[in-house]
């Protein structure tokens, strides 16, 4: 994935990962990384590999990450293939080996926020929202909702049940927010989203007192620079807030139902 790696700064080192892929990229360690100035408690650590940016490097990159296959196995087997395992604090951030190859260049493209973030009114409304989209225990089913001879919905999920739960081209995921119409190039409320009375359905309470509140603490963790510019291009945009009135980063959420699979299955 990189065809020539730079030099590294002052404070840097490469960070051995016994057993690693020579197709993977080497993972580095930043000391002392300047964009992560902001992190008030210092735990974790900043990480970063270099990304050859030429186009034909980001073509190889890209055939290299299609073919890569999720990793399976214990953990203890997983590491021993020289995965980078990522713990509550740590930064990733890529550096174009075509850069300036300062660290203050380089692209965040993951951070890890610990359960420290929730408060315990957070955990017990994503509870609420876990219950109410699964229903009752005896009354779910590994398969999709069918209909009796009464034309009344039964198994699956309470979710699946509820007649405005209407699933992306018949597949198990379902968008609770808006949704992009190209042809048109619209922005329109989905279906299970709009408002159609005065009380919140459980798809709106859902993403109201759980889904947001979580994804915008974990965005409160993120490089000032990264929130700054979506905070400002939102309301550049004019872009709806969805679920709470301080949420300027997600426009919109997907639920995601499947039964869970036996290990090894």
């Amino acid at each position: 994935m990189v065809s020539q790696v730079p030099a590294i700064n002052p404070g840097e080192e490469k960070y051995e990962l016994p057993g690693r892929d020579s197709s993977h990229p080497d993972i580095y360690l930043a000391l002392d990384h300047p964009l992560r100035a902001h992190v008030k408690e210092k735990k974790g650590r900043a990480y970063f590999f270099f990304q050859d940016t030429s186009k034909q490097g980001m073509r190889d990159a890209y055939a290299a990450e299609y073919a890569m296959k999720i990793p399976r196995g214990t953990k203890v087997e997983i590491m021993e293939k020289g995965w980078l395992e990522l713990k509550p604090g740590d930064y990733l951030f890529s550096r174009s080996s075509l850069g300036s190859g300062r660290a203050e260049d380089d692209v965040l493209q993951a951070w890890v926020c610990g359960k420290e973030i929730l408060t315990a009114h957070m955990a017990v409304q994503m509870m609420h929202a876990r219950d109410n989209a699964l229903g009752p225990r005896h009354l779910r089913t590994r398969e999709k909702p069918k209909l009796n001879e009464k034309g009344e919905k039964t198994g699956g999920v309470a979710f699946k049940r509820c007649e405005h739960a209407k699933a992306l081209n018949n597949t198990r995921c379902h968008t609770l927010a808006f949704l992009y119409k190209g042809p048109k190039k619209l922005v329109v409320p989905a279906a299970p989203g709009k408002m159609r009375g005065p009380e919140l359905n459980a798809t709106q309470v859902m993403r109201h007192d759980a889904v947001v509140p979580i994804a915008m603490a974990a965005m409160n963790e993120t490089v000032p620079s990264i929130y700054k510019a979506l905070k400002s291009h939102a309301e550049l945009a004019n872009t709806p807030r969805m679920g709470t009135n301080d949420n300027f980063a997600y426009a919109t959420t997907q639920l995601n139902i499947t039964p869970a699979q036996r290990a090894g299955g």
